[in-house]
């Protein structure tokens, strides 16, 4: 029993992987430059880091959506059975949407790099599906036997421990874009396959759940744009991706393996950020007249 899959070896397959990366490495690149240049206009505080009414920290919560985008693109596996008779599969990967959740705490920052810092847990549920085309080929008659077409699809859960540092920039009165860099710490806690149809059984295994960790630590980014409800309120809308993967090592590459295919997880989140109020007032901040006066000079986001 031989089993060759060609998609993860051969070099127009990796070829084509190692583009989209990047294109896609280039696309936040030029988000990230962009940013800067914007970076220079001289901008009033984003957050009231020196209100004295208002502590330095406060919760948030958020949810969202995730995308399985496939990055492998279509490929093919051979299989040999017999001397005469061989399997020619070919795979076509589709991603799916699923859900997102998250909740925890954020700092505020004075600083010229560091606008805020936030640690919190999310959790992940992915989906994806695998469509393929089998071939049965009788090699003495060089002729196929017989053909079947099916899918494959695969459900995910894992729970996340993010940690999160982020500069903001002021692009209006009450708007602010967010470029954020993190590490996620994985858990997969559930995982599901199923085969259509039912009765279909691969001659053999098309992917080995135990093969792969269920622990995983990532770099992940996040492009993002905020806007402030009140002083004590912001909501931030945005779109985060693992860049690179640590452990378990597989070359960087932040995409998961399913069945025969890679997906990167994107995530589209919407965030509520509650400020916490102080009782007392920080005697280390300026007072409310001083306060006042600033409001006037420079609008206070």
């Amino acid at each position: 029993m031989i089993v060759e899959n060609i998609s993860h070896y051969n070099w127009s397959s990796i070829q084509n992987t190692s583009t989209k990366m990047k294109r896609f490495a280039f696309i936040l690149f030029v988000i990230f430059t962009s940013q800067i240049v914007i970076a220079q206009r001289k901008n009033p505080p984003i957050f009231p880091t020196d209100e004295p009414y208002f502590k330095n920290w406060g919760w948030f919560a958020g949810i969202g959506a995730n995308y399985t985008l496939p990055v492998s693109g279509k490929t093919d596996a051979l299989y040999n059975e017999a001397s005469d008779t061989t399997f020619n599969y070919h795979y076509s990967p589709l991603g799916k949407v699923g859900m997102m959740a998250e909740g925890g705490a954020f700092y505020l920052l004075d600083n010229k790099y560091v606008s805020l810092l936030d640690a919190g847990l999310r959790f992940n549920w992915f989906n994806g599906k695998e469509n393929f085309e089998e071939y049965q080929v009788d090699q003495t008659l060089m002729d196929t036997i017989s053909i079947q077409n099916g899918n494959q699809q695969f459900s995910m859960m894992n729970v996340s421990l993010r940690l999160d540092a982020s500069n903001a920039i002021q692009v209006s009165k009450y708007g602010f874009i967010l470029n954020t860099l993190g590490l996620n710490f994985d858990y997969r806690f559930y995982d599901s396959q199923k085969v259509d149809p039912e009765n279909y059984t691969f001659p053999f295994e098309p992917f080995d759940l135990e093969s792969n960790s269920a622990f995983q630590i990532q770099v992940h980014y996040k492009f993002s744009y905020g806007f402030r409800l009140s002083l004590m309120h912001y909501m931030i809308i945005g779109i985060d991706t693992p860049i690179f993967t640590a452990i378990p090592w597989e070359n960087g590459s932040p995409a998961f393996a399913f069945f025969s295919s890679d997906y990167l997880p994107l995530t589209l989140s919407v965030r509520v950020m509650f400020l916490r109020k102080s009782n007392r007032p920080d005697c280390n901040k300026p007072a409310p007249l001083d306060m006042n006066k600033k409001r006037k000079e420079a609008k206070m986001f």
